[in-house]
């Protein structure tokens, strides 16, 4: 399994020839012998400055140098970006988990040598000033679940955010695109870690798992001591203890195959949305690997705390809709179950519908009876 750690020295050329990449040097390796410099970025909202933000927490990361390319590998990051029109001053117009995560890729994208980086977004009308002005603005989101269903909460589906991008003008100059759900934070070497496992690896799509970190710092349980972590705390939040998280929330994936997902009515913020997307990408990709962020110096990706809001009773109607929602594009994500990838060979092998796949495992087993196989003989019986 590849892992987010140090790459040789080596030299790579795209199979498709659109550029030569020679990777002169790691871009990730012993913190304790570079240093670049880093600085903070200005804030997109206008958070107060946090007890943690004076203590001396920079974190020491390797110097980079730029991959020399013939034409620069171009990466269009989607973010669901959305207001918040309860928010606390120190995180307004957004909460917590979102004002942190749009600094951490303005970080990131600032500290970028390999790749050159897009943040994209698209939003309801009236989310539009909560949209950095360093975001590329794609067409306003027009349905939602409040519209569609009504319900309470105003929830974007998640392929008008796809279809969005897909029409913009620059789409076809992007080489690879990248999505990451709105609570995800990205270590300040992100872009160029990606960038180095296509080099390295020739990955036409992958994941990075998380790190679950703390969402605050000072002693829990003593009254005034817990403050939560703010966007001015990036440098304590790379270096925290975190626990592996089995789920998937960053998605990385080739221009070509981004084009051809296919999403339907899900929705974000409830599942399945994570198992259909893999199973696309699984699919699709001829060079797919799902790859960890480790609690040592090598980390990719991070969230802050584990609440799994979409658990509670008050959710559980929308997962209901969602999952019928999937149950809808049956004919697709059934047809992606019937294939296996061989990463090795690059080939793909027809195998028995859910065999060695949790999400078309997961998928076949929520609905149970109610799916055919593609003989016809009915399914087993399996969880309501």
């Amino acid at each position: 399994m590849i892992s987010l750690m140090q790459f040789p020295q080596t030299a790579f050329v795209r199979y498709n020839n659109a550029w030569t990449v020679q990777l002169r040097e790691s871009i990730i390796g012993d913190s304790n012998n570079h240093t670049n410099g880093n600085k903070r970025l200005p804030l997109p909202s206008n958070p107060q400055s946090s007890r943690l933000a004076s203590t001396n927490t920079s974190l020491v990361v390797p110097a980079v140098k730029k991959i020399a390319l013939s034409s620069p590998m171009k990466i269009v990051h989607l973010f669901p970006l959305y207001k918040v029109y309860n928010c606390e001053s120190r995180f307004c117009p957004y909460n917590q988990e979102l004002s942190v995560a749009i600094a951490a890729m303005q970080r990131a994208r600032e500290n970028a040598k390999n790749a050159t980086v897009t943040l994209a977004t698209s939003v309801f009308t009236e989310d539009g000033d909560a949209v950095p002005s360093d975001f590329v603005r794609l067409p306003n989101l027009t349905r939602s679940t409040q519209s569609e269903y009504q319900l309470d909460k105003k929830l974007p589906f998640i392929n008008d955010l796809f279809d969005n991008l897909r029409s913009s003008p620059d789409f076809s100059t992007y080489d690879f695109v990248i999505y990451t759900n709105g609570d995800i934070v990205v270590h300040e070497s992100f872009y160029d870690t990606v960038a180095s496992i296509i080099a390295k690896h020739r990955n036409d799509a992958f994941t990075i798992n998380r790190l679950t970190v703390a969402k605050g710092g000072g002693e829990i349980g003593k009254k005034g001591s817990f403050e939560l972590y703010t966007a001015l705390d990036l440098d304590v939040i790379y270096k925290l203890p975190g626990i592996k998280h089995p789920g998937y929330d960053c998605f990385v994936m080739k221009r070509e195959i981004f084009e051809q997902i296919n999403m339907g009515d899900i929705f974000l913020g409830h599942p399945p949305v994570s198992p259909l997307l893999m199973l696309q990408l699984e699919s699709l990709a001829e060079r797919f690997k799902k790859i960890p962020s480790y609690t040592g110096t090598h980390r990719g990706t991070f969230h802050l705390g584990n609440d799994e809001s979409w658990k509670k009773t008050k959710n559980l109607k929308y997962n209901k809709i969602n999952y019928e929602n999937a149950y809808d594009l049956r004919e697709m994500w059934s047809a992606h179950c019937t294939f296996s990838i061989n990463p090795n060979k690059l080939t793909k092998t027809r195998r028995p519908y859910v065999a060695n796949n949790k999400f078309c495992k997961r998928l076949g087993d929520r609905f149970g009876n109610r799916m055919k196989l593609p003989t016809g003989e009915p399914r087993k019986q399996g969880r309501p």
